[in-house]
């Protein structure tokens, strides 16, 4: 997962999914050099650094149907 900041510039360079299905990536920590430091977002954080950016945050299922929070 890209860091925050990152993410942001991609929504405005036109990325459209940020979180994907992934929610921990245990091959960094394997390195060691990574420490206990987090890579993932809560739902809320996901959906505020969207809305930073202008954007509307929109949940989709596997079959990207709209989903209603």
């Amino acid at each position: 997962m890209n860091s925050s900041a990152v993410s942001q510039v991609a929504l405005c360079y036109g990325a459209d999914d940020l979180d994907g299905t992934i929610e921990e990536y245990q091959i960094t920590f394997e390195e060691g050099r990574f420490g206990e430091r987090r890579q993932y977002m809560t739902r809320d954080e996901l959906l505020r650094l969207i809305r930073e950016t202008g954007h509307v945050p929109v949940e989709r299922d596997g079959l990207y149907r709209e989903v209603q929070a």
